[in-house]
């Protein structure tokens, strides 16, 4: 299946492209997660660590609480501090989908991301119109995706865990 594999990590999202039962792909852009803390820390007064927190806030809360550097608190909506950075993250949608492109020469039938940075809201929303894909078929994965993993809570094991899980099963399955 002809497929993207994309990890948004920190400080950037590395691709591997699929098809035919084999990576035929691999590509990366140094873009990703950081780039929209800055965003948040930018456009709201905070320190990097704190505009982290409110980042990953977004992804599992409607309201975020909010104190700036100056120690103003305040409460935010999600749409709220979603909408200032709406373009960090077109622009992330778009250097992903850009060298996926690249990459694979159009677009691929599915793109399945990972990595903390994954859970940038509205990101595969934006990446699936970049590449002009229905919605449904880009899709955060978590570890539960991993068939060879066995859960004892898939509610601990999110997208931002598959990779590290995934070298392990791999160290596990081919010893140096």
């Amino acid at each position: 299946m002809n497929a993207a594999l994309v990890d948004i990590g920190a400080g950037t999202s590395d691709i591997a492209i699929t098809d035919e039962n084999t990576v035929i792909a691999y590509g990366m852009v140094p873009v990703a997660g950081d780039e929209i803390t800055e965003a948040i820390s930018d456009h709201f007064l905070l320190d990097f660590s704190d505009a982290e927190k409110v980042k990953r806030e977004l992804s599992i809360q409607e309201t975020v609480q909010i104190t700036d550097i100056l120690g103003l608190e305040n409460t935010h909506k999600k749409s709220e501090v979603i909408d200032p950075i709406i373009d960090t993250i077109q622009d992330l949608a778009l250097s992903i989908s850009k060298e996926i492109l690249k990459l694979n020469g159009k677009a691929p039938k599915a793109v399945m991301l990972v990595g903390g940075g994954s859970m940038t809201p509205h990101l595969p929303k934006l990446i699936a119109k970049a590449l002009e894909l229905p919605e449904s078929r880009v899709a955060i994965r978590g570890a539960d995706a991993i068939k060879l993993l066995k859960l004892n809570e898939a509610s601990l094991y999110g997208p931002e865990l598959v990779t590290p899980i995934g070298i392990a099963i791999a160290a596990k399955q081919n010893p140096i």
